[in-house]
């Protein structure tokens, strides 16, 4: 996918942090993540390895959070 798409749609997701957790009952269940990402308590950084794309990780770093080394590209 292009950079500046995930981007936005990452941008989109991070400022929809409220509409999560209030819209429905099961909102703050979601385990969505909005904030700094360490990629361990995601599951990512051990025995599997997922690599965030480049426009995600933009995304979160320009919304202030921190993103694990493990999970760049």
């Amino acid at each position: 996918m292009d950079e500046q798409l995930v981007f936005d749609i990452v941008t989109a997701f991070l400022g929809s942090q409220e509409r999560f957790e209030k819209g429905a009952p099961i909102g703050p269940n979601l385990n969505l993540t909005f904030g700094d990402i360490d990629g361990t308590s995601q599951g990512a950084c051990g025995a599997v390895q997922i690599k965030m794309h480049p426009g995600a990780i933009r995304a979160y770093e320009a919304a202030g959070h921190s993103v694990a080394d493990c999970l760049r590209p």
